[in-house]
């Protein structure tokens, strides 16, 4: 699977705890392992403040996934890179699946797609 890597830093304090580089080195042992293509790296630094529609590598990312498609999903290194609030979490994985478009975590593996049959899979993820 062809894969877009989403990095996100949100303050100077992450820079040298789990910054760019060490998201990265878990993304790519993660897609390694799994056989899986890292087609292209986005990366917006300094966005704790920022709103989701204003990261440009955000959107970029998600432009990668519409049509005509570039990669088959994105991947971060946790939840949390993609979004620390949960409705803005939540915003972004219903806009990659509304695309037929997958999303993973590094840490967890596919996040998969709510299910009316199985409501606890959204509330686990939440």
């Amino acid at each position: 699977m062809r894969l877009v890597a989403y990095l996100r830093v949100s303050t100077t304090g992450q820079l040298d705890a789990y910054g760019p580089d060490a998201q990265l080195a878990a993304i790519t042992a993660w897609a390694d392992a799994c056989g899986h293509q890292i087609v292209d790296c986005k990366l917006d630094d300094i966005s704790g403040t920022v709103a989701a529609a204003d990261r440009p590598a955000l959107m970029e990312a998600l432009d990668m996934i519409r049509q005509p498609p570039q990669a088959d999903g994105i991947v971060v290194a946790n939840l949390t890179r993609l979004a620390r609030e949960l409705h803005v979490q939540e915003a972004i994985l219903a806009t990659v699946w509304a695309e037929g478009k997958q999303v993973f975590a590094a840490d967890q593996g596919e996040i998969l797609a709510n299910d009316p049959d199985d409501p606890m899979r959204t509330a686990l993820r939440q």
